[in-house]
């Protein structure tokens, strides 16, 4: 109902389209009723009599526990008490981590780490805490950027300082620390228990101690007047604040001042945090940052395994991992595992393995299978060899898809368009090879088991680089060796573009500027209203290092949807405004497609080509475009040999030829500069 108030096209849409009305009225009628059962997530009542016999109980089958249809105030009164579970995936990935160190250093025990390591908080310093539990979220990397911690006692406040409502006092605790605020007390006799927090209340337990001194609480009348603070109970608060008053009365407070401190330390229990949890935390987000720091391999290699089926934030890692010079490497389907390693390259370096597991359609057990069938029979010589060792009846049609599509098979055979096009006659052969060792007929087994099948293989180019984009994109579910940018990369460092790593590696070379021009490919836009209900949005950004987001008001939106088409690659000319809690935001003030830039700029272009036949398409289209300033250069590779002619042939360039050299079959990789 209140979107229809707000959004005018809505009701446009409802006045002119009969289905949309009809779902909105039935939207309508369905509006405000329950929508669902929900259990908490870590909630256990515990009783020492059967729960069912004192309050009614719910479930939707046999095979779960049941629920209790009473909520946590309802429970305490019928005199059952509520406790809180947490299960937390980082201590898995923090014992994993640890386990992997392990087999290099036998002796390392992660209990044992320094809490005041210099490199650990140089990092959160600088707000890179990508993947560290509790501290990762933009905010927060802003809000560390401003604290610049170097003591766990600052990390233990952040925590509980990054809520709704404590989270205003950030700014102070940061001033305050940094010696630009002045120290401030409700009273003398607090100093004690504030100094810690620069004055400022942040813990549950500098409630109850702060009772004690100033009004003479006992520790257990302290956590009732710190309870009845938490659940704003009016009457147990009216008793509470008379018994303070009258309590600090005897230790030498006047009503006023008493009654002063009362309503101030009330504002802030209400939201304040339990020290001892917030603790908890902070170890474990500090033990995050310090792998992070001293074995990013292992930490990212576990880290990546547990978020493995969330490919936005394997994204991120990524991103991050490319930020600390980490080569991240791709599927293959001789070296990947069913989880994410770490191996050594080339040049012994350490590096980042990516897993079979967390392609799309592509199950664990099968990859298992995969890596068994690998380990007992050695890795896979050519495909032919693959599909003799592995029933495909593992992976299907959709699993075989997805490998080939991000490149599993590149190195046993590179044209994956050849490849992905054979699927149906890969997996017959499969099926009758499966067919016949369950007839036991092993003569016909042996005598199929070495065909070298991919010699019946129709005869195809492989895909063009827009189509190798796509569909890495579609296996993945992100960009890895071709993202959109990559064959700009040349343009944009001519151009000026900051990339977006510059926010997290070079922060203090940003903090500088004022104008920046950014670039990328457009992810999300998100529409949302100011306090006073203007429109605006967040347009989500996505080069090759990460993403950034821009804010556009209404009148620039209008303009950028006048030339936005899906999957184009922008130019954002943008104001660097930065706010009181140490972050930045990113204002748009001009927006230009990246090919019309390429145009203007009379920029060369490259072709790398191993497909010879992809020459004939390329001299088609460049004989049917008109005369330019732009310069055309080949790179051929033929029997391991790297030809480079330039054509001397200069062309115009438009948005229409660009996008048709992404379209022509066999080329490898397009470089404009």
């Amino acid at each position: 109902s209140k979107a229809l108030e707000n959004e005018i096209e809505l009701v446009k849409a409802k006045n002119q389209d009969e289905a949309v009305s009809k779902v909105i009225d039935t939207a309508m009628a369905l509006e405000g009723l329950n929508r669902h059962v929900s259990t908490h997530a870590a909630g256990v009542v515990i009783s020492e009599f059967p729960i069912g016999e004192k309050i009614p109980l719910y479930r939707e089958n046999d095979n779960e526990l049941p629920a209790t249809q009473f909520d946590l105030k309802f429970i305490e009164k019928a005199g059952l008490v509520k406790f809180d579970i947490l299960g937390l995936k980082t201590l898995s990935i923090i014992a994993r981590t640890e386990k992997l160190i392990k087999k290099e250093n036998n002796n390392f025990k992660l209990s044992e780490i320094n809490l005041d390591d210099k490199k650990t908080f140089e990092d959160l310093s600088k707000g890179q805490t990508v993947g560290v539990f509790q501290l990762e979220s933009r905010g927060m990397q802003s809000a560390l950027r401003g604290l610049k911690p170097d003591r766990f006692e600052d990390i233990i406040a952040v925590v509980a300082l990054y809520r709704p409502g404590p989270m205003e006092n950030i700014p102070n605790y940061i001033n305050r620390k940094h010696g630009k605020e002045k120290v401030k007390y409700m009273h003398e006799k607090l100093s004690s228990i504030l100094e810690e927090t620069y004055g400022i209340f942040i813990y549950q337990e500098q409630v109850m101690q702060a009772a004690q001194i100033l009004a003479g609480y006992t520790l257990s009348s302290a956590d009732i007047l710190r309870r009845a603070m938490g659940k704003k109970d009016k009457v147990e608060m009216a008793m509470q604040k008379q018994k303070f008053i009258e309590g600090a009365k005897l230790k030498g407070l006047s009503i006023d001042n008493s009654n002063e401190i009362f309503e101030q330390i009330s504002a802030f229990a209400g939201y304040g945090f339990n020290k001892s949890h917030a603790a908890a935390y902070a170890l474990i987000a500090y033990q995050c940052a310090w792998l992070k720091s001293h074995y990013p391999h292992e930490f990212f290699s576990c880290l990546m395994s547990y978020d493995s089926d969330n490919t936005d934030k394997l994204a991120d890692y990524i991103n991050d991992l490319k930020r600390l010079s980490i080569e991240f490497l791709s599927p293959d389907i001789n070296m990947s595992y069913s989880h994410f390693t770490v191996e050594k390259n080339n040049k012994l370096d350490k590096c980042v393995r990516c897993s079979l597991s967390s392609l799309k359609n592509v199950g664990n057990e099968a990859i298992k299978s995969i890596v068994q069938i690998r380990n007992e029979k050695e890795k896979f010589i050519d495909i032919d060899d693959f599909i003799n060792k592995v029933p495909l009846n593992l992976l299907g049609k959709r699993g075989m898809e997805s490998l080939i599509k991000c490149g599993a098979f590149d190195k046993i055979y590179k044209n994956r368009q050849k490849l992905f096009n054979s699927i149906p006659i890969m997996i017959l052969h499969s099926q009758k090879t499966l067919k016949d060792i369950q007839n036991n007929q092993e003569s016909l087994f042996n005598s199929i088991s070495n065909i070298e099948l991919s010699k019946s293989f129709i005869k195809t180019s492989d895909w063009s680089v827009a189509e190798k984009e796509l569909n890495e994109l579609s296996s993945l579910g992100y960009h890895l060796n071709y993202h959109p940018l990559k064959s700009f990369m040349k343009v944009l460092n001519k151009m000026k573009i900051t990339p977006s790593v510059f926010f997290q590696k070079r922060y203090d070379l940003i903090q500088n500027k004022k104008f920046i021009k950014v670039a990328g490919l457009v992810k999300k836009v998100l529409k949302r209203k100011t306090q006073k209900g203007d429109l605006y949005a967040l347009i989500e950004v996505n080069d090759i290092y990460g993403n950034l987001e821009i804010v556009f008001d209404e009148f620039s939106l209008d303009k950028f949807y006048e030339i936005y088409e899906k999957n184009s690659l922008y130019v954002f000319d943008v104001e660097i405004r930065f706010d009181n809690n140490f972050g930045y935001r990113l204002i748009q003030k001009r927006t230009t497609q990246l090919n019309e830039m390429v145009n203007r700029h009379n920029l060369d272009v490259e072709f790398d080509i191993t497909d010879l036949e992809s020459l004939k398409p390329i001299k088609q289209k460049l004989n049917s475009q008109d005369k330019g300033n732009s310069n055309i250069m080949l790179n051929v590779t033929n029997n391991n040999r790297i030809i480079s002619l330039n054509l001397n042939k200069k062309v115009l360039l438009n948005r229409d030829i660009i996008n048709e050299f992404f379209q022509i079959s066999g080329v490898n990789a397009i470089n404009f500069h």
